[in-house]
């Protein structure tokens, strides 16, 4: 009864510290963060334009030409995002290689101005400082409509190209493909709105894909665990019988209880790396409990064994709490935690009825 008690008040303590626990499935919190290396990256991205590889648009197209008309579709957007400073600035390839429809456009405006005015587009390019031989060049070029017109590929092959080159993905399966790049993002939202008002324009943000797959997996794991003891437990009620079954599945159960408690007194976020470890307090927790609940002799033996591994245990796992990877350092922490408390949990598996049954001078006094 003492040992029930005992479990019971370990159980209301552990669930008290568990219903602390906030959930933490943000990848980026996994980093180690160096103050040195955080400053050095500000200072780049302050003369970079705070470029952000972890959030853009991807655009899509059945042609080049109908990816640089969505690509022109969706610049307006952004610039007014620009001019609202719901971001700091864009970069996408149809802002150096207009679509064919609009080089087209402009070229029969400018070809219409230089005909009708030719002396006043002569004196505003000559006021840009433009030599009178380009001025007759450029004139040349526009009036004549067989001229090449500028394409992706042919603005790829420039050596002046390789900033934005890795922007242009080509073909991938049946649509040419490009990257917008976005830099300085204050709001996020409009930027997921434009993502569904276009059709062809995905908004991508890798950080918080892989975050929510850190959740989902980390809500699995949490109902693996739980399916787990269920089975386990089915398995030994199947061998011990009910007040026996007890005895034997309620210590790891509230070791892992427990060890949740501990890690929301302590303040920890819950992560997917929690889960998993419990995974493991609950397969060597169970170890230790069936040991003690089949040490019908010797029993000291047995505790003598199940406290040297759970010492290995603790060692081998416990010290990778202090890594400096917060994965491993979760990881180990959890581990730690709980096999100290499934060792010190694992001999209320044994009773006094059990003791005398493998005593073999009770035995023989009976």
């Amino acid at each position: 009864r003492r040992a029930y008690v005992m479990m019971a008040l370990l159980l209301a303590a552990g669930i008290t510290g568990a219903l602390r626990l906030q959930p933490n499935d943000d990848v980026r919190a996994l980093q180690p963060q160096d103050a040195d290396l955080l400053q050095n990256e500000s200072a780049i991205q302050a003369l970079t334009g705070s470029i952000d590889f972890g959030r853009f648009f991807i655009v899509q197209g059945n042609s080049e030409e109908q990816l640089l008309q969505h690509e022109e579709a969706l610049m307006p957007a952004l610039k007014t995002l620009v001019r609202e400073h719901q971001l700091e600035w864009m970069q996408g390839l149809s802002l150096f290689v207009p679509s064919l429809q609009r080089q087209l456009s402009s070229r029969d405006l400018l070809s219409r101005l230089y005909r009708n005015d030719t002396q006043a587009v002569m004196q505003v390019l000559g006021s840009l400082g433009m030599p009178p031989s380009t001025m007759d060049s450029a004139r040349r070029v526009l009036t004549d409509t067989h001229a090449a017109l500028l394409t992706p590929s042919a603005l790829l092959e420039q050596d002046f190209a390789e900033a934005f080159r890795t922007q242009w993905l080509g073909q991938i399966g049946d649509k040419q493909t490009s990257i917008v790049l976005l830099g300085g993002i204050h709001d996020e939202a409009p930027l997921q709105a434009l993502g569904r008002q276009f059709p062809q324009v995905s908004y991508v943000n890798k950080v918080a894909e892989i975050s929510g797959l850190f959740g989902r997996y980390r809500r699995l794991g949490a109902w693996l665990v739980s399916g787990a003891y269920l089975l386990i437990g089915l398995f030994l009620f199947r061998r011990y019988g009910w007040r026996r079954f007890a005895r034997v599945l309620l210590p790891p159960c509230t070791a892992a209880v427990g060890t949740l408690g501990l890690l929301g007194f302590m303040g920890q976020p819950l992560t997917l790396f929690h889960v998993l470890a419990l995974l493991l307090v609950l397969g060597i927790g169970i170890d230790y409990t069936i040991f003690f609940a089949e040490s019908r002799s010797r029993p000291a033996n047995i505790m003598l064994a199940v406290i040297l591994s759970a010492c290995t245990t603790m060692l081998s796992f416990g010290l990778l709490s202090l890594s400096s990877t917060r994965a491993l350092a979760d990881f180990g922490l959890t581990v730690l935690l709980g096999i100290l408390l499934g060792l010190l949990l694992a001999p209320m598996a044994v009773s006094d009825a059990d003791q005398k049954e493998g005593d073999p001078r009770a035995a023989h006094q009976k």
